[in-house]
């Protein structure tokens, strides 16, 4: 089982194992593909707003997201 951390390793996790590239998961959820890399590298933090956008396009639990 990978071990995932923080939410931005999770975020990483879900780009990885959802196909897109980097480029078209930002563009599902109205981000630069700059800060999908960010995140990923564990650079920024994410807000609300796109924490819920990656949830509802990804189908993804908001509460494993956040906390594991």
């Amino acid at each position: 089982m990978i071990e995932l951390n923080n939410i931005n390793e999770r975020i990483a996790y879900v780009v990885q194992t959802s196909g897109l590239t980097k480029s078209a998961f930002a563009k599902k959820i109205n981000v630069s593909p700059a800060f999908v890399s960010l995140v990923c590298k564990g650079g920024s933090s994410v807000s609300d707003r796109t924490i819920s956008d990656i949830c509802r396009e990804f189908q993804i639990n908001e509460l494993w997201l956040r906390t594991g």
